[in-house]
């Protein structure tokens, strides 16, 4: 049997994931899916915690054997309870895992085709090492943005002023440069675990720009889908071309929210503030408390689709 190469493709909001998708989608032996609102990494949440929790039972002499006898001999039971005493069998746990995933993701594929996904919710290393674990041939491809495009792009996308205009008055610099601040912190803590990613796993990983597929660099593109070990033949690159022709889901950038936050306001700060956050997160790391924040300092970190719920487990 050929080893399964799932591929996974992670970015981050608003830097141009649709389009990687599409790109991706070109060839017709990959199907790779959208977002699925990261339910996955719960997946990842209940192997790190049956993990513990085998290690904890084993610590305490809880093999297979102790195991079965534990569920034989009422006597043994009542004797040698532990508040953690269960079976986790890991390795079951994640063969489940894997047909889970597999059984959702390859459904109306043909048997010859591969699968993906992605998403804009996983840029830490523990989903990589996950989807690893289940499937060992998988390939990542790993899609930034620079960081004052993606702020603007992320504060003005109509979602984005929507759901904050009743929360928030940005009529001065300063409630202004929150939001951006808080933007680009939470953008930069996102590049600092996809390239976390890359020096874990570089054999892997696949890096692309925005920027290649702003410019339509058909040979970056091409040599994406070679890495992921698909062949690029004149029919797929003419599909290549084709997407990179198709206008859609672009930013409009039209402030809403005050005169400040305009694009060209937005780029400039962003490209001010970054310095002294990427030197803050290199000393000190990522900041978890203040992505989770729902208050000052972070307070605005979710515009970017920031993941809160994988920063309060891991």
């Amino acid at each position: 049997m050929l080893e399964e190469q799932p591929v996974f493709a992670f970015t981050v909001h608003r830097s141009g994931g649709t389009l990687l998708g599409r790109l991706l989608n070109c060839h017709p032996d990959l199907v790779v899916w959208g977002e699925h609102s990261g339910f996955v990494e719960n997946l990842a949440q209940i192997d790190f915690l049956l993990k513990k929790n085998q290690e904890l039972l084993r610590s305490q002499g809880g093999d297979e054997a102790w195991l079965k006898t534990f569920a034989a001999d009422p006597v043994f039971r009542s004797s040698h309870m532990q508040p953690w005493t269960m079976p986790p069998h890991l390795d079951e746990t994640r063969d489940h895992a894997r047909q889970m995933i597999r059984s959702i993701f390859t459904k109306y594929l043909r048997p010859d085709q591969r699968w993906g996904f992605k998403e804009i919710r996983y840029q830490r290393p523990y989903m990589a090492d996950y989807l690893l674990e289940l499937f060992p041939g998988a390939r990542f491809v790993l899609l930034s943005r620079d960081v004052e495009d993606a702020a603007v792009s992320n504060i003005l996308s109509d979602w984005s002023q929507d759901g904050i205009r009743e929360s928030v008055s940005a009529e001065t610099e300063e409630s202004a440069d929150e939001i951006i601040s808080d933007v680009v912190y939470a953008l930069i803590a996102a590049k600092v675990g996809l390239r976390w990613i890359k020096t874990k796993h570089p054999e892997r990983c696949f890096e692309v720009n925005y920027k290649a597929l702003k410019g339509k660099d058909i040979p970056a593109a091409r040599a994406m889908l070679e890495f992921v070990g698909l062949e690029v033949t004149p029919d797929v690159e003419q599909n290549l071309r084709n997407t990179f022709e198709i206008k859609f889901n672009e930013t409009r950038k039209i402030p809403k929210l005050s005169k400040i936050l305009t694009a060209d306001y937005i780029r400039q700060r962003a490209g001010e503030i970054a310095p002294a956050i990427r030197a803050e997160i290199a000393a000190k790391g990522v900041d978890k408390a203040r992505l989770i924040s729902t208050v000052a300092p972070g307070k605005y970190s979710f515009l970017t689709g920031t993941n809160r719920s994988s920063y309060m487990r891991f």
